[in-house]
């Protein structure tokens, strides 16, 4: 067997017995063969061998379906495979309207001569093998294009992602000390021991802003995989689900008598 079409085998389909048979003996050296009795036949041994069998023939005059029939049968399933339409004097002018309308690849007239029918089978199975690569090489290099273009387009959400991230840790490190300093801050302003009017609403409102704060923190950490210690004091923000602001003012008239 021809190596160069050891993966690229011929399925013959022809309701004469003998036709089958000699084709197989004068040809079982240049690829594998497959043959069939009818179109039905045919189309199940291509399904059962289909991507191995690149090369189809058969015989028009045949009494369950015609050859074109049967060829079409096997482009609407797979249009790569050559198909070759093998007849009688009599129809050469549908083998020529199939072959101008892209059904064949080529057609043959019976009785076929060894020889010359082995150049042609030669030529078209070349043609197949050449095609294939073709496009095996032409899926790679998609491949490649497409890997190229996810690397570009990941390369680009990291230069936003950086940039985002630095000028949000930015906008932290003046709102964090802000946010520290707004209990002590709020007891100087209302004097040493007293409550904020509404405790309620600035204990709430704190809360918030520090949970906000915290979500913000994360983000920038999934962003970039950084660490806290970006954020000042560690980035440690502490979320409190009730925060009693009496208490923390409190606690810091206290940190702030004993400061000095």
């Amino acid at each position: 067997m021809n190596l160069k079409f050891a993966n690229s085998a011929i399925l013959y389909v022809d309701d004469e017995s003998k036709s089958l048979r000699y084709f197989s003996e004068f040809f079982e050296g240049l690829a594998p063969i497959y043959t069939a009795g009818n179109g039905e036949e045919g189309f199940r041994v291509f399904q059962e061998h289909r991507g191995e069998i690149g090369l189809v023939l058969s015989d028009q005059r045949m009494p369950d379906e015609s050859g074109i029939a049967f060829l079409e049968r096997i482009r609407e399933t797979d249009s790569s495979v050559l198909r070759v339409l093998v007849t009688a004097f009599t129809d050469l002018n549908m083998a020529v309207d199939a072959l101008n309308d892209g059904l064949l690849y080529s057609y043959m007239t019976k009785p076929w001569d060894p020889g010359e029918l082995e150049g042609k089978l030669t030529r078209a199975l070349g043609h197949f093998c050449l095609t294939r690569e073709r496009d095996k090489l032409l899926k790679d290099k998609e491949e490649v294009v497409n890997q190229l273009m996810m690397a570009e387009k990941a390369a680009t959400i990291g230069v936003l992602s950086a940039g985002l991230n630095h000028h949000l840790r930015n906008a932290l490190t003046v709102i964090q000390p802000f946010i520290d300093m707004l209990p002590s801050q709020l007891q100087e302003e209302i004097g040493a021991g007293a409550s904020p009017k509404d405790s309620s609403f600035w204990g709430e409102y704190y809360g918030d802003v520090v949970q906000q704060l915290e979500k913000i923190r994360s983000m920038l950490s999934s962003l970039s995989g950084g660490t806290p210690g970006h954020l000042p004091q560690g980035g440690q923000l502490q979320i409190q689900e009730d925060v009693d602001l009496v208490t923390i003012f409190k606690a810091a008239a206290m940190e702030e008598l004993q400061s000095r």
